[in-house]
């Protein structure tokens, strides 16, 4: 892989790990602690950070077929 291309799919590695860290903070008792908007903006956000994940697989695999 060329180096601009190693760098997505460390972007993509690094942002389904915050990925993960959200979903995991959403399910918990804290997450239920908070007021309305700011759990409705924190599900904005995770909504978000999957579709721009989902954006960079898709550039992933234009650059390696071997990726779906």
């Amino acid at each position: 892989m060329l180096p601009h291309q190693e760098r997505v799919v460390s972007e993509r590695n690094a942002l389904d790990r915050k990925i993960a860290k959200l979903c995991k903070f959403l399910e918990s008792a804290e997450f239920e602690n908070l007021g309305q908007a700011e759990r409705l903006l924190l599900a904005q956000q995770q909504y978000a950070m999957l579709k721009y994940s989902e954006i960079l697989l898709k550039r992933i695999a234009l650059f390696d077929p071997t990726i779906e």
